[in-house]
């Protein structure tokens, strides 16, 4: 399934991509059954390795590297001055057989309503996904009624040049199938793993499900009773309207955006502060008239029911992320009347 071509003959070219009005870098890869060949876009690295050297450093770097292909096609590479780890054929293909391989089209897009098809989308990187999940485990926040209930799971990732299995999180509100796709470094675990495969699964699964529950636990918890500050709302909502303007944005996200916008306007806390604090520094401790978890469920509601592509649903969920991850960091203080769109209960904030 898997072909492992290391100290490659490559045969390099720099080609101008018409449609991209861009230079892309074509490379023919001989293995041990076949040539393979590759495009790297104007946008990877590779081509912006060859904007920035002299083409013979380009193709020192490619040649003699370690290439990885699947199907024909490459899953990922290291270049020649590469000396990290390398997992063999067998290695790679148990993995893949164990934990899990895909691939989809890179250019897919969230379908409205669909939170699975924003998961999916993200566990792709290059349109490929070299990992897997676990079963669905769930989870209630004390204090939170129906608005706290959770289904969660485990998300593996497997590397070609990795002896370790990352492992995070992915967590679906059940009240209204929003969801986060967890990316902080307090969800995310390594673990070495290179055979007897099924029983370290076993062994990470039964280890990170009650510690994943946890953390989130109390993340919420705590969120429910903590004011989002007035510099996170006012990114929120410069993203909801980033959306909102997009050429191809359908007349049920038109509706959704207008509602996340409308609630994270904060024209009204203007008589409240200084036109001043807005644009300074100060915001990020200035409490808004909204939760960290109002802000939470308004920007996963944008991610999840409003269409996107790969870059907008990432850059939504990293901030998602910092919401409920890194805020822990910053203590917003200060007196201000709740919003009344303020409800750890509510489903949507887009109505």
């Amino acid at each position: 399934m898997f072909e492992v071509v290391k100290n490659a003959k490559v045969n390099v070219k720099m080609k101008f991509d018409p449609k991209s009005e861009g230079f892309v870098i074509h490379v023919e890869v001989e293995g041990k059954y076949d040539t393979y060949e590759h495009t790297f876009s104007h946008k990877s690295n590779v081509a912006k390795m060859a904007r920035e050297v002299e083409y013979p450093i380009l193709k020192e770097k490619l040649e003699n590297g370690t290439y990885v292909f699947s199907d024909g096609n490459l899953i990922d590479f290291r270049m020649s001055d590469y000396r990290g780890y390398i997992r063999s054929e067998d290695e790679i293909n148990g993995l893949a057989d164990k934990v899990g391989f895909s691939r989809q089209n890179q250019n897919r897009r969230a379908v409205n309503g669909d939170l699975l098809s924003v998961f999916n989308q993200l566990r792709h990187r290059n349109g490929v996904f070299l990992g897997g999940e676990s079963d669905d485990f769930f989870m209630d926040v004390e204090g939170l009624g129906s608005g706290g209930a959770f289904k969660n799971r485990l998300i593996y990732r497997w590397s070609p040049f990795d002896k370790n299995i990352q492992t995070t999180i992915e967590a679906e509100r059940l009240i209204c199938a929003n969801g986060m796709v967890g990316m902080a470094s307090l969800v995310t675990r390594e673990t070495p793993v290179i055979n007897d495969i099924d029983r370290n699964l076993d062994i990470i699964d039964m280890h990170l499900r009650p510690e994943m529950s946890r953390i989130l636990q109390e993340r919420f918890a705590n969120m429910s009773n903590n004011r989002a500050s007035v510099s996170d709302v006012l990114e929120a909502n410069r993203m909801i309207y980033e959306r909102l303007r997009s050429n191809q944005v359908s007349e049920h996200d038109f509706k959704v955006l207008q509602g996340l916008a409308s609630v994270t306007r904060l024209d009204h806390l203007k008589g409240v502060f200084s036109d001043r604090l807005f644009d300074s520094s100060a915001a990020r401790t200035a409490p808004s008239d909204l939760t960290q978890f109002d802000l939470f469920n308004i920007m996963t509601e944008m991610s999840s029911h409003t269409m996107a592509d790969e870059y907008g649903n990432r850059q939504a969920q990293q901030f998602i992320n910092k919401i409920v991850f890194d805020t822990v960091k910053n203590e917003v203080s200060g007196n201000v009347k709740k919003s009344q769109d303020s409800d750890h209960r509510r489903a949507f904030f887009g109505e």
